[in-house]
């Protein structure tokens, strides 16, 4: 095997001396993977590599590490090295990465760079040609060093597979992406000012407004005009905790930001949150599950939402649930908490239908269910629950539902029903087995009962003839007695003779 050229051969590096005198310096091109282990100082490398893979492990001295232009690597993995201070690895070509109907299409020359854990790191150079990643991560690396954008000159990556940070990034330049996940950014304003698409987009453990507002091209914040841009798969937006801002509106728990995105293919959860203030204007429909629960202090707005899935808003302490005002079509909707009512009973005036079922568990008194009770006696609704004022709970039938939970006491329910036909029918079977055993039974006894009969009756005949009659006693008479015989098994006990009348 070809130390040169095979992919399948491990190179670790533990020093500069490695490089210059080992296997790296006798081969035109190599191929292999490196690993560079309890290194110190400062790497440089030279000569010609294609490598799958270039790894940094067990490296906290090291502090400088530099690749010339004439590597290429399928990624390079870099964890815990404290003390670096500085990466570069101009890349010299990458494919790119398209994106279709279908989904990301990534090009066989694409780089993953993965960096954690590098507190120290000031400078990171890939070259003005790296525009596209399959995978880029960039966590843990110490105090903001990302107020300079020089320090890594991201603002040409133009598509990626996944991005994952915990930290300011210029993404300006960024049109689609699959995954982006950004958390505990602070200290920065940077919009996603190209960006089109995003695959699933995850925002956790926020607390700055500017970073959460340019996060999601907060329209009209930092007066930047940030282009609409949707969401192919699923949106988590969770434990973002905001400060109080300087002047809070009633009823807004925070300043508000007005996020730009359009749809979300599948699930949108808002979970965990505090302070938060968005006013989704942009947002028009929710594939899968609308999911907002276990917020504080928070407002949220969903004015253009016309279409969603399963839509739950439950359990969000200090927080008044919005109305609808342009939903149109859900399979079911769920609602516990303060709702608002300010806009009176309507809370979906542009309903027409829900296939499912409409839960609202109001926790203030004056909630009106007027009308979604008269959805549901237009069979909009297919199934209603709702514990607020004029629930109908006087109606006997409404559409073969129960309106209220109150009036589940009277009207039962379709799986009620089909409970009850379930025992019926079990009963039924029940008693047409017990009868055929019963039948079956019987007609055994007098099966056995005609076979044993003639046996008893001759055995009894048999038993008759073998009995010895009694002796005969002759025929005695005596003085004032009539005479004794035996009658067939039956005694005739003597009379008692009449007495004579005396004489004279």
């Amino acid at each position: 095997m070809d130390r040169c050229t095979s992919f399948d051969n491990t190179l670790v590096v533990t020093s500069q001396d490695d490089i210059d005198n080992g296997l790296l310096s006798n081969c035109s091109t190599y191929f292999g993977e490196i690993r560079i282990r309890n290194a110190a100082g400062t790497l440089r490398f030279t000569g010609q590599v294609r490598s799958p893979n270039i790894s940094v492990a067990d490296c906290p001295r090291l502090q400088i590490l530099e690749f010339p232009d004439t590597y290429y690597t399928d990624w390079l993995d870099i964890r815990e090295a404290n003390d670096l201070t500085n990466v570069s690895l101009p890349l010299p070509y990458t494919d790119a990465i398209n994106v279709t109907a279908g989904g990301y299409i990534v090009g066989e020359n694409v780089t993953s760079l993965t960096i954690v854990g590098a507190k120290s790191l000031a400078s990171f150079d890939v070259g003005n040609t790296s525009r596209y990643f399959r995978n880029l991560t960039l966590l843990d690396l110490g105090p903001q060093p990302w107020g300079d954008v020089s320090w890594f000159n991201t603002g040409n990556i133009t598509a990626a597979f996944s991005i994952e940070i915990d930290a300011c990034l210029d993404l300006s330049s960024l049109e689609d992406v699959g995954l982006l996940k950004v958390s505990m950014a602070s200290d920065c304003f940077w919009p996603l000012t190209s960006i089109k698409s995003i695959g699933d987009y995850i925002l956790t453990n926020i607390n700055d407004s500017d970073a959460l507002s340019g996060l999601l091209n907060g329209r009209g914040a930092g007066f930047v005009d940030s282009p609409p841009f949707k969401i192919n798969e699923s949106m988590i937006l969770d434990s973002l905790a905001l400060p109080d801002p300087d002047i809070v509106y009633p009823g807004y728990g925070g300043r508000e930001i007005i996020p730009q995105v359009t749809t979300i293919g599948t699930d949108f959860n808002i979970t965990s949150n505090t302070n938060v203030n968005l006013t989704f204007d942009s947002l028009t429909s929710v594939g899968a599950s609308l999911f907002v629960y276990n917020n504080t202090i928070s407002h949220f707005k969903f004015e253009k939402l016309s279409t969603v899935g399963n839509m739950l808003l439950i359990d969000n302490v200090n927080t008044t649930l919005p109305w609808f005002p342009a939903l149109k079509l859900a399979s079911d909707i769920h609602l516990r908490g303060y709702i608002d009512t300010s806009i009176g009973p309507n809370i979906f005036p542009a309903l027409q239908s829900v296939t499912g079922t409409v839960i609202v568990e109001a926790w203030n008194d004056d909630f009106d269910c007027s009308k979604l009770v008269q959805y549901q006696q237009d069979h909009l609704i297919h199934y209603l629950s709702c514990n607020g004022t004029n629930n109908g709970t006087s109606s006997v039938e409404k559409n073969g539902t129960d309106t209220s939970p109150h009036e589940s006491n009277h009207a039962l329910s379709q799986g009620a029903w089909a409970g009850i036909g379930v025992g019926i029918g079990v009963v039924v079977i029940g008693l047409v087995g017990s009868l055929i055993w019963l039948y079956i039974h019987f007609k055994r006894q007098l099966r056995s009962l005609a076979q044993t009969g003639p046996q008893t009756s001759s055995e009894k005949a048999t038993a008759e003839e073998n009995v010895e009659p009694p002796p005969i006693i002759p025929a005695q008479e005596v003085d004032g007695a009539g005479i004794i015989r035996e009658l067939d098994s039956i005694i005739q006990l003597p009379a008692r003779p009449a007495e004579l009348a005396s004489g004279p």
